[in-house]
Parts: C-alpha cells; sequence; structure tokens
C-alpha cells in the first residue's frame, strides 16, 4: 500500500526509544507488502474516528488515517496506548 507519513509521526518516532523505532520500521515493511489493511496484523478500526485505523506494536499505538479515494494510508501518531487514546489526531 501506499504511504504518507505526517510530520507529528516523525517527531513521536525521535522521541521514543529504540525499541519502538524498530517496530515503527517493521510496521512501515509490513504496510509496503501489504494489498489491504486485512493484510496488516493487528489493524482494527480507532472508534470514534472515521476512516481512522490503530495498529498495535507492543506498548505503542501507530494511528493513521485511510484516504479511500487514492487509497493512501496517512501515518498521524505513534504514541503509548494511554497517550494515543487520549490525542486527537
Amino acid at each position: 500500500m501506499k504511504y504518507e507519513i505526517n510530520r507529528r509521526f516523525e517527531k513521536d518516532l525521535r522521541n521514543l526509544p529504540e525499541i519502538a523505532e524498530k517496530a515503527a520500521g517493521e510496521f512501515l515493511i509490513e504496510l509496503e507488502e501489504a494489498k489491504t489493511l486485512r493484510d496488516i496484523r493487528d489493524c482494527i478500526p480507532f472508534q470514534g474516528k472515521k476512516n481512522a485505523y490503530r495498529v498495535r506494536r507492543g506498548s505503542y499505538r501507530i494511528l493513521m488515517i485511510l484516504y479511500v479515494e487514492n487509497e493512501v494510508v496517512h501515518l498521524m501518531r505513534m504514541l503509548t496506548r494511554g497517550q494515543a487514546y487520549k490525542s486527537s489526531f
């Protein structure tokens, strides 16, 4: 799948420990190889947001929005579980 990385996502990555960066890198490889969001493990809809999804990677959550018309996934944030559910991305 095609994806775009938001500036906030990049900033989150710079502030996370190395293990979270590794998890993000593995996720990006998985995202590139996926044909649909169903091919991504632990990807579920994010409640309360239209076309928003979250992916669990350890104690972190990757928050993303799928723009259906051009099938591009926008990676918005990578936060700890507690921060992810409090954020407004």
